[in-house]
Formats: C-alpha cells, structure tokens, sequence
C-alpha cells in the first residue's frame, strides 16, 4: 500500500483560496464554520490540520471536493463550472436563470 503525504501548507492555502473567491474575510468564515478565526488563521497558514468535520463544511461551502482541497485534483471542472454559472448571473436577469434552472432540471429528470 502506496503512502499518501498530505502538504498542509496546500491545503491550507486552497482554503485560502477559496475562502477568497467567495469574497469572504476569515472572521466571516471561521463564523460560518463556528471554529475562531486565529484557528483559521492557522489551518490557512498550513500550521494546524483541519478536522474532517471542516473540511467537509468547507468543502460544502465552496462547492468543491475534499479531494481538491487534500489534493488539489478535480477543482479545474469545479472552477470552470462557477466560471460560466458567475456569467450567466452577470448577463442575465435572475429571472432568466431561475428559467433556465428550470428547463434544466425539467430536461434532466427526462
């Protein structure tokens, strides 16, 4: 059995990273997580492991796998996912995407 080595420090700047991309500060994180924001701080600077319990919520948050945020693998299909859902909010109405959510939806359960 192959030994797997996690780089915390990756970890915790994908956190980072995501945390960033949603806009958010680490003191409105840490509160959506109810963890303090100097242990975010330090999961962030790859200094202390995040529970699985975290990193399932902030996988949950994100919109991403654990996977990405242990590994980085599989975030590129993710990011290209919110890429073109982030357009469809800025060139049409939210009318237009609840429509379109719809029609999707409707089409998949076809």
């Amino acid at each position: 059995m192959s030994s797997l080595v996690v780089d915390y420090a990756e970890v915790g700047g994908r956190i980072r990273d995501l945390r960033k991309v949603m806009g958010k500060t680490q003191r409105v994180f840490a509160d959506k997580l109810g963890v303090s924001t100097s242990y975010m701080a330090l999961i962030e600077s790859g200094k202390r492991k995040p529970t699985i319990e975290i990193l399932i919520q902030i996988a949950q948050m994100c919109g991403v796998s654990i996977d990405y945020i242990i590994f980085g693998e599989g975030g590129e299909e993710q990011e290209d996912v919110r890429k073109k859902t982030d357009l469809l909010f800025q060139t049409h109405s939210p009318e237009e995407v609840e429509r379109a959510l719809r029609l999707a939806e409707y089409y998949l359960n076809l």
